[in-house]
């Protein structure tokens, strides 16, 4: 995002293909949207206008940040399943997580949960609303299949 040269070869990948929009998401920190810090805002506004689309990780703020959000062009909010589930402290000024998927379901905005880890943690998840989900619970680390890892490759009906 500080890089103009870097800033605007990606904005032209993005305007020079119309289906890079839906293949590719470009997922940007929060705070570099609604934080105290804002100098990236030029950069992701470059990013939006020349077609990308954006997601936000986490979430800062009031209702008003969700206008900035929008304002940025993201589609999509991702949280940690932890923060929407409420096993996260919050402050005081901090959104409780169903005020959250409610004026995101009214935008039209995407909340995907972040880290999930059991199938009761995606069972309460889409109970609240949330039904876009990633983590362990779906594709966590397997065992390779034998000969693999040394390079052979599986074998046919292995």
């Amino acid at each position: 995002l500080q890089d103009s040269a870097s800033l605007d070869a990606v904005r032209k990948l993005y305007a020079g293909d119309n289906r890079m929009s839906r293949l590719l998401i470009l997922s940007v920190p929060v705070h570099l949207m609604t934080g105290a810090n804002r100098k990236q805002a030029r950069a992701l506004d470059t990013l939006r206008d020349g077609g990308a689309k954006l997601a936000a990780e986490g979430w800062l703020g009031g209702l008003q940040a969700l206008q900035t959000l929008k304002a940025h062009g993201v589609d999509c909010i991702k949280i940690s399943a932890n923060r929407l589930l409420e096993r996260e402290k919050l402050r005081p000024r901090d959104l409780d997580a169903e005020t959250i998927i409610a004026a995101c379901a009214e935008a039209g905005i995407t909340v995907a949960a972040m880290d999930v880890n059991t199938d009761e943690e995606a069972v309460s998840l889409i109970d609240i609303g949330v039904d876009v989900m990633s983590g362990l619970r779906f594709n966590g680390p397997r065992r390779l299949k034998p000969g693999f890892a040394s390079g052979k490759g599986a074998r046919a009906g292995s």
